[in-house]
């Protein structure tokens, strides 16, 4: 449902629904598990398509440490998470 809202322009619902999304997989999973990332990642692109750029700056650089740590740690990962946050973070 998210993303419908995120491809119809409906930003605002889909940043919510994101969010909630992105507290409860953090709670369930803990924040650098490959799930709980690509919520973040998520969230993030609904900040940056509403122009609130820092907020989606200062997430995308947590979440892409968190992403390097959970690497090290042995879990995979979507293959293009890390390109991903870097492109967002160009934005």
């Amino acid at each position: 449902l998210a993303q419908c809202d995120h491809l119809l322009d409906r930003h605002p619902e889909a940043l919510a629904l994101r969010e909630d999304i992105l507290a409860r997989r953090t709670a369930q999973l803990g924040d650098a598990h490959p799930d709980t990332l690509l919520s973040e990642q998520q969230v993030i692109e609904s900040l940056v398509a509403l122009n609130r750029f820092d907020d989606a700056w200062a997430r995308i650089d947590r979440a892409y440490d968190r992403a390097v740590r959970a690497e090290a740690a042995g879990k995979t990962l979507r293959w293009s998470l890390k390109p991903d946050l870097l492109t967002l973070r160009l934005q």
